[in-house]
């Protein structure tokens, strides 16, 4: 086994290589962008609800019911989501995925207008559910045709290496765009105190100034939404043949080790 037989300079080594390959780095690139489109939806959503009234102990408690149905579902279609063309199916849910940077900022604002007493409606919650569980499992489709992808591209002779760098990829993807749309949803906000039209609530003491309330004649986080959605529909024209491309290249095309087989 090549893999088990590589120190930890060599599998570096072995690793730079596997980065330089014209087929990883298009897909490094597929890796490094597919978040952005749902980045404001799924970072800024669920925070504006809790901010909105909702408990966070209630939101864990109707989420959690969403994970049972995802299992099931992976496992009815794990067949058709394995095979040779995984990324097809990727490439079909995306869609149906960005659809809801429309239907989730809907509910976000509706949600105060739901939760005007102390307790929670009980149709609030099939809305909740269905709301957050669709794009939950949309999202967790998608990360099993990735990882089938994957799977069949990386070399057998250093599998695990091939499969660490492209999670490595999607986790820091996912983790930088989140946290910058979390920097920039701030500053695209713009308020007005209601008692002080020159008040801004721009910053803590100005806040503190406003007899009245503050209110967001601008939010950063529909702004985002816009922007991502955008975005996310620009990366569409552009994934779909490459993942194209992508899926019919010959597997020699993804190896580095017939070098060393060679010698």
């Amino acid at each position: 086994d090549e893999e088990h037989s590589l120190g930890v300079l060599e599998t570096y080594k072995k690793l730079i290589k596997i980065m330089r390959l014209p087929a990883m780095k298009k897909f490094s690139l597929f890796l490094l962008t597919m978040s952005i489109g749902f980045s404001a939806c799924d970072a800024i959503s669920w925070l504006k609800l809790v901010r909105a009234g909702l408990d966070r102990e209630k939101f864990a408690m109707a989420t959690t019911i969403t994970i049972p149905v995802k299992l099931l579902l992976l496992l009815f279609f794990s067949k058709r989501m394995t095979g040779e063309k995984s990324m097809d199916i990727f490439m079909k849910i995306y869609p149906f995925r960005l659809a809801f940077n429309l239907v989730v900022p809907v509910f976000v604002w509706a949600t105060p207008k739901m939760l005007t007493g102390h307790d929670v409606p009980l149709y609030f919650y099939g809305l909740l559910i269905f709301v957050y569980g669709c794009p939950q499992m949309a999202s967790y489709f998608m990360t099993a045709n990735r990882v089938a992808f994957s799977a069949r591209k990386s070399d057998p002779a250093l599998g695990s290496t091939y499969m660490t760098l492209m999670t490595t990829l999607k986790n820091l993807s996912t983790d930088c765009v989140n946290s910058l749309v979390l920097l920039l949803v701030d500053p695209l906000t713009f308020s007005q105190c209601s008692t002080d039209a020159e008040n801004t609530c721009c910053d803590s003491k100005q806040v503190k100034e406003c007899a009245g309330e503050c209110v967001a004649y601008v939010d950063g986080y529909y702004v985002l939404i816009g922007v991502c959605t955008v975005v996310g529909l620009i990366w569409l024209k552009w994934a779909i043949p490459t993942i194209r491309e992508l899926q019919k290249k010959d597997p020699k095309e993804w190896k580095v080790s017939s070098e060393r087989q060679q010698k």
